[in-house]
């Protein structure tokens, strides 16, 4: 029989039991990995880094024991569902600013977060996404060619 001694106050596995035998310590934090709509509702299904892909996916809500020091990637679900998609991680009720679905969590230690959660917001409609701008390159030519302006 395998089973975890915790310490109920940080959540943290302390040993590994085998057979009631204590066969090695563990340094880990458990964490919940969920995914939700605006309103709150699970959905989807979100992915964790096994050194080759994302699968197999799992569903939201499920506990993970993240050893630390240790760095965990998480990816949630890239499906829109009722009119809403991926926009952020959110580290127990603070939402990282690092925007990126696929998320490098660093754990450093027990005092690492407990809840986890892909949060889905409406989609907008009708949005252009400028990555440059236009130039005639005349602003970025040194002084004496911009003098003689556009040819």
């Amino acid at each position: 029989m395998l089973a975890w001694i915790r310490n109920s106050r940080t959540e943290r596995a302390l040993a590994t039991l085998v057979d009631g035998m204590v066969t090695h310590s563990i340094l880990s934090v458990c964490v919940s990995v969920d995914q939700k709509l605006q309103d709150g509702t699970r959905i989807g299904n979100l992915g964790r880094w096994n050194g080759n892909s994302f699968n197999p996916r799992f569903a939201p809500g499920r506990y993970f024991g993240f050893s630390y020091p240790s760095t965990e990637v998480l990816h949630g679900d890239t499906n829109i569902v009722s009119n809403q998609k991926y926009q952020s991680w959110v580290l127990q009720s603070t939402q990282d600013p690092d925007v990126k679905n696929h998320h490098e969590f660093d754990i450093a230690d027990a005092s690492f977060v407990s809840l986890l959660t892909s949060q889905f917001n409406p989609t907008q409609n009708n949005i252009t996404i400028r990555t440059g701008w236009w130039t005639t390159c005349l602003e970025i030519l040194p002084p004496k060619e911009r003098a003689m302006g556009r040819h």
